[in-house]
């Protein structure tokens, strides 16, 4: 798994390039774009059984952060089984951290959702409405950390 950086040209009314890290998953890309309340990772090219390994473990290190993630596959050109499965693998692992994680589905994605219909993903039509979704959980914008001051006992972390 590579990882690089890419910058971009400053958006009109901008001054400041924007820059992206861009993991390489041997066939598939991961463009990470974090923003206050989420990670928004765009994914493009193929995730089949010899790259899904690589593409679960990069998705995977922002659940070890806590942080609310949006998956884009709308760029994907190719989703087999395997990859499927290892979907809703990371959809679980992120269940369990209590951080959101949704997924906005392409043309790979869709031929599987309705072959299995019961898949539980939280699915969104655009990267910008989970944006707006996520910000309007309660916890959207609670720190990763906290300390909280006990009852005289010292710091408790939570």
């Amino acid at each position: 798994m590579n990882r690089t950086s890419v910058t971009v040209p400053a958006a009109s009314g901008s001054t400041a390039p924007r820059t992206y890290n861009v993991i390489d998953c041997a066939g598939a890309s991961i463009t990470v774009r974090r923003r206050p309340s989420a990670a928004v990772l765009a994914v493009d090219g193929e995730v089949d059984a010899t790259n899904v390994v690589l593409f679960s473990a990069a998705i995977r290190r922002f659940a070890a952060v806590g942080r609310p993630v949006v998956l884009d596959l709308s760029g994907l050109g190719f989703l087999n089984l395997t990859g499927f499965r290892s979907l809703l693998t990371l959809h679980r692992d992120y269940r369990r951290t209590d951080s959101p994680f949704m997924v906005v589905p392409g043309a790979a994605l869709h031929p599987l959702l309705r072959a299995i219909p019961d898949h539980g993903l939280i699915l969104q039509p655009s990267a910008a409405e989970a944006m707006d979704r996520i910000s309007e959980m309660p916890h959207a914008n609670r720190p990763i950390f906290h300390l909280v001051i006990g009852s005289g006992r010292g710091l408790v972390g939570t």
